[in-house]
Order: structure tokens, then C-alpha cells, then sequence
């Protein structure tokens, strides 16, 4: 096929010159001439450009055909190493055995750090049933037990509840690794107040500046206190099979609780942020800091227990539809801070700074945003933000400084509030 080709190539262009050659020249001689000077030297240029072609076709096709040879050869090696079904019953079960170890090696370990890991007891024990409950599903027995990451199946309820308990936790931050330092509940039955558990957590890590800047939590409190793994049966006895409340629960707490080691299955939960955030549509923020001003609750912030016990009243007026601001009524109180003027500065172990403004307003004092060679008083707190002035201080306690505003403490301002 190939000479054929060629033959019928260089015939063609035989007859096209010859044609071109008798229309210029009517002698057959130099005709026949003509067209093979021209002919040949064509005929010979394209003979040598296939023969190039087929070489290095060929030359590709010999490459392939050795990858594919190597192929199929480590495919040969490999199937010959797996042992086939049913063939080597010792092999397989060895290799599922690996497989189990490295399974259960990573469920048994508990970080407590960064970049460390503490390993935990690993002869658990599992419940022999486990209890189908109306509000929370666990597994949970009296011992140290592997940590748990699925994600448990979450109800969401709507209807009116008066049997429930509010959960609250504190953390080491809002990261997804953060630990629990504080765990706390408040149980209500009928609608009332029966109960409360009220826990504080070692973490196992050192408590962030921060943190105990605003909760008043600090190593030294958590030293001699429990671990988490230590405090799960208590809980999970006092919430028992009660549906949960909590403020963004589905957000933070509940996720929280499992990365920490809490077994949790199955819960049925309301959520008083996504209920506030519902009803109290003229409110442009809901969070539970500024629930408790609008509604004139009078309890501490930063501290979850207190925070539980704020909830329950949120969530008790969110639910019966009792939507009105209450206004503040400082009529009975006896005002020792008028006439004088405060500026805030800084963080408070359990006080929000909503609870310091309203601690001076209500006794007659005003808040300036600033201070100024009028101002009587800095509320001076911890310095938590990365962005200080000097790095040590802040705007407003330099300014203290220049204009000679006395600084005072928390402490020193409630006994100014008490006379």
C-alpha cells in the first residue's frame, strides 16, 4: 500500500510536466527529459520525509507498547500480595485487626494542648443500653470515656415549653478546640425554678489573660478543680431527659460539649437567639448581654451560671409574647454618683461594660465617651485589646493621666455606689 502510494504520486506528477512540457515544447525527447530532471528529485524529497515519519511512528508506538507492559506488570505483583477472598482467612483478619487498632487509637486521645495530646484511659466500658430519651440521648457511663465527634441529631422544638433546663458554658476562647472552664444549669419544672449545677472545669491548659480579665476564672480557681471527663455523669444526671435552652446552644454550646468529650446522640433544643432575633425585630443586636438590659434583668454577666439564670427569664418572656422594653427605674435608689462624671475604660470580671454604665447611671451619675478636663472618674478595668495606644495603656487612660482624672477599680466604684 505504501509503494502504491508512492507509485501513483510520482506518476501523477509525471503527467502534470509532461502536459506543461508539450505545450511549451513540442519535442517528445525533451519532454520525456524534462520530466525526469523535475520528476525524480520530487518523488525521492517525499520518498525520504515518509520514510523519516514511519521511523518515528514506530519508534512511539514501541515507548507506549513498554509503559503498558510495565503496567500491567505491577498490577500482576501487586494482585499476587493481596491475598484473595476466602483464600488466607489469617491474612484478612490481620488486616482488619490493623485497621480496628488505628481506629480505636484515635478515639483515645484527648488534646490538652496546641500541639499535645494526653492519652485517656482506654478500657471503656459502653453502656449496655442506651437510654431513648425525650429530650437528650447519650452514652454515658461513670468512667473516663473516648471522645466523641459526630454530630448528634439536633430537634429544634417550637412549642411552649415549662419543663426545661438552660446550659451555659464558659471557654478558653472561640476556637474549635477551645476547652470548657466553667459548666453550669439551671433546671426548671412547671415553669419554676428547682435547681441548678454549677461546675468550674480544669482545663488542662493555662486560662488566656482575656478570658479571666472578663470571667474572673483564672488558673489559680481551676487548679484543684475536676476535669471535664470527671463532671459528664453529673451533668448528663441533671439535665436527665429535659429538653435544652440556650443562647446560640446550636451555635457554640452543643459543639463545644462534643469536642470536649460529651457523648452527645440526640437533643432537642431552643435557641433564644434565633427566638429573639424573630420576636424582638426592632432590637439591630440580640445578644444575651443586651437581652438582659432590655428586659431589666439584674444579674451578673461573664459568668455561666448567672448568664443560665438571665436566659431562663429571657427565654420565659420570649416565649409568652411579652415583647415591650422595660424602662429603667431609678426613682428608689439613692443617688450618690450625681453630679459627678465617669468615663470606662477595660474589661471586669464578671461585669459587662452595659453593667458598670448602668451601675453609675442608676445612682445618678453620667458617662462621658471620653475623657475630658471635666471628667471625675476613669473606670479603669483590665487592658484586653491588641490595639493600645502605647501598647500598655489605653486612649483613655493616657488622657487620665494628662488631665489628672483619678482612676478607680470596680471595687472602689461599688463602694462609692453604697456610700
Amino acid at each position: 500500500m505504501y509503494k502504491l502510494k508512492n507509485a501513483v504520486l510520482f506518476l501523477a506528477v509525471y503527467i502534470v510536466i509532461f502536459f506543461i512540457t508539450m505545450f511549451i515544447n513540442e519535442n517528445l525527447a525533451a519532454v520525456m527529459l524534462a520530466g525526469i530532471v523535475i520528476g525524480v528529485p520530487i518523488y525521492l524529497g517525499y520518498l525520504l520525509l515518509e520514510t523519516v515519519k514511519y521511523f518515528m511512528n514506530k519508534k512511539n508506538t514501541n515507548v507506549v507498547s513498554s509503559q503498558q507492559t510495565q503496567l500491567q506488570t505491577r498490577r500482576r505483583n501487586k494482585n499476587k500480595q493481596v491475598p484473595k477472598r476466602n483464600s488466607d482467612s489469617s491474612v484478612q483478619t490481620d488486616h482488619v485487626s490493623q485497621k480496628v487498632q488505628t481506629h480505636e487509637s484515635r478515639q483515645v486521645t484527648t488534646p490538652i494542648g496546641k500541639n499535645s495530646v494526653k492519652p485517656v484511659n482506654d478500657e471503656t466500658t459502653l453502656p449496655k443500653e442506651t437510654p431513648k430519651q425525650v429530650g437528650v440521648e447519650t452514652n454515658v457511663q461513670h468512667i473516663k470515656m473516648a471522645r466523641r465527634t459526630d454530630k448528634p441529631t439536633v430537634h429544634h422544638l417550637r412549642r411552649k415549653l415549662k419543663d426545661f433546663v438552660v446550659i451555659d458554658i464558659k471557654t478558653t476562647g472561640l476556637q474549635r478546640d477551645a476547652k470548657i472552664i466553667q459548666l453550669s444549669s439551671v433546671k426548671y419544672k412547671k415553669d419554676e425554678l428547682v435547681d441548678t449545677f454549677n461546675r468550674y472545669i480544669n482545663p488542662g491548659i493555662p486560662v488566656p489573660a482575656d478570658v479571666s480579665a472578663i470571667t474572673g476564672i483564672t488558673d489559680q480557681l481551676l487548679q484543684d478543680a475536676p476535669t471535664f471527663d470527671e463532671v459528664i455523669s453529673d451533668f448528663v444526671d441533671f439535665v436527665g431527659d429535659l429538653p435544652w435552652i440556650g443562647h446560640n446552644i446550636n451555635g457554640f454550646d452543643i459543639p463545644k460539649l462534643i469536642n470536649n468529650g460529651l457523648p452527645l446522640t440526640e437533643v432537642s433544643t431552643i435557641d433564644t437567639l434565633r427566638l429573639a432575633r424573630k420576636k424582638l425585630t426592632n432590637l439591630s443586636h440580640h445578644s444575651l448581654e443586651i437581652l438582659k438590659h432590655y428586659y431589666g434583668i439584674k444579674n451578673k454577666s461573664h459568668n455561666a451560671l448567672e448568664d443560665c439564670k438571665t436566659n431562663a427569664i429571657v427565654y420565659q418572656r420570649l416565649r409568652d409574647d411579652i415583647l415591650e422594653q422595660v424602662e429603667a427605674d431609678y426613682s428608689d435608689i439613692v443617688q450618690t454618683l450625681a453630679g459627678l462624671n465617669f468615663a470606662i475604660s477595660g474589661s471586669f470580671a464578671g461585669y459587662s461594660r452595659a453593667d458598670v454604665k448602668e451601675m453609675i447611671m442608676s445612682h445618678g451619675g453620667k458617662i462621658k465617651s471620653t475623657v475630658t478636663k471635666d471628667t471625675n472618674y476613669l473606670v479603669d478595668g483590665t487592658q484586653t485589646s491588641d490595639k493600645l495606644t502605647d501598647g500598655i495603656h489605653s486612649g483613655k487612660e493616657l488622657k487620665a493621666q494628662k488631665y489628672g482624672t483619678k482612676m478607680i477599680g470596680i471595687t472602689e466604684l461599688k463602694e462609692m455606689v453604697n456610700g
